[in-house]
């Protein structure tokens, strides 16, 4: 009886030891294991509006035939926040009609940006990129604005290409091509502009529109500010509207009639 007795406190204490044996080894791994891993910085975040200039790749979005049957188009923000590798790692739509959300997302998530540092650091960044979808074929007033509006990345060349009529293929190529220049955007779109002004010289109504949009395209955003720039953008609209053919709609006399008014004398605003 005392032999087994002292052979079961024997084997408790062999327990015990053990057991506190392991714990120690358990400590001093997990001790060893906290010392050798270190923590991951998140990088910092900062914010930089509209940045479709910025990219490397911009994904165009496919215009959905669903949206084309009902002839819906228009803008469409979707907020993003890139990496510092430049990827895009979320996307959600700001604005925009339901039918052209979904692939506007898919796209801003598969396009690539210049990775920005700031103070030598890498830096994650939450940006806006703004897609416009245009449906196939606009009136000579409203192409004649985008194609300016482009100088300012409102507008890409490139997306533009689906808005000209039949006859005007060789600018729609040009167009296409325009996606492939890194510089030089400016006098590629002095060329493709002189290109359907001079195919426009026989049709008075297409040429007066071209000429009443393009000249829209370049007026300053804030229409109220006078400055150099805007009272030549307007003395050119005057003449135009004095110079206008005879079948031009009055709703769109009158609203340009508003609009030098309103930029003449911006009080009345």
């Amino acid at each position: 009886m005392k032999t087994f007795a002292l052979l079961l406190i024997f084997s408790f204490v062999l327990f015990a030891v053990n057991a506190e044996a392991q714990t120690k080894k358990h400590k001093k791994t997990v001790s060893k294991s906290s010392k050798n891993k270190i923590p991951k910085r998140t990088p910092r975040t900062i914010s930089m509006g509209v940045i479709n200039g910025r990219a490397i790749n911009l994904v165009i979005p496919e215009y959905p035939k669903s949206a084309r049957v009902v002839n819906v188009y228009g803008q469409v923000s979707v907020q993003i926040l890139i990496d510092e590798n430049g990827s895009v790692v979320s996307a959600k739509v700001n604005s925009g009609n339901p039918l052209l959300q979904s692939v506007s997302v898919k796209a801003a998530l598969e396009s690539k940006f210049e990775p920005v540092t700031l103070s030598g650091e890498p830096v994650q960044v939450n940006g806006i990129i703004i897609y416009n979808f245009i449906p196939h074929e606009w009136n000579w007033l409203e192409i004649g604005f985008a194609l300016n509006s482009s100088r300012s990345s409102y507008y890409s060349l490139e997306s533009l290409s689906e808005t000209l009529p039949v006859g005007f293929e060789e600018e729609r190529q040009l167009l296409h091509q325009s996606s492939k220049l890194s510089e030089n955007q400016d006098e590629y779109t002095d060329v493709i502009i002189a290109s359907i002004s001079g195919k426009l010289i026989g049709n008075e109504k297409s040429n007066w529109l071209f000429s009443v949009g393009l000249i829209l395209g370049r007026m300053p955003q804030n229409c109220c500010r006078v400055d150099e720039k805007m009272r030549e953008t307007i003395e050119k609209l005057k003449i135009l509207l004095q110079a206008k053919p005879e079948n031009i709609s009055n709703e769109l006399i009158s609203n340009l009639e508003k609009l030098v008014l309103l930029s003449e004398n911006p009080q009345l605003k």
